[in-house]
């Protein structure tokens, strides 16, 4: 989500815009302009903002229910390979959504964890 204030919002827009507005020449970019004044309207307008989030997080779902369902049918790929050469039960498909979720869960820690290492040796570098 956006941190940053309205003001901070509309100054970066305003900072940003100066070098692609439509009038300057050699740099001038109307589509990239009109692209950033529409961001920027977005989201400084409350309404439009929750509007857009709502969106987003459907499109974020589907998407996450999308890969969901490519992880479940790869591990009963994988599986059915395995039986054919082992007597092994198949597991549920609440079994294995459970565990791909773990495993995506686990995944986001170590990523988090590792983000904040590199946070605190960058400071520790600025430090030195």
């Amino acid at each position: 989500h956006i941190t940053a204030s309205r003001g901070a919002i509309r100054r970066a827009f305003r900072l940003s815009s100066k070098t692609v507005h439509p009038d300057i020449p050699e740099t001038g970019d109307a589509a990239v302009f009109e692209a950033m004044k529409s961001a920027s309207e977005l989201l400084t307008d409350d309404a439009l903002r929750r509007e857009y989030d709502a969106e987003l997080l459907q499109v974020q779902s589907a998407a996450q229910e999308y890969e969901l369902m490519q992880s479940l049918q790869k591990v009963r790929d994988v599986e059915a390979g395995q039986q054919g050469s082992q007597s092994q039960a198949a597991r549920s498909d609440s079994d294995i959504i459970a565990s791909v979720l773990a495993n995506a869960s686990f995944q986001r820690e170590k990523d988090k964890i590792e983000e904040q290492k590199r946070a605190d040796e960058n400071v520790q570098s600025r430090k030195a």
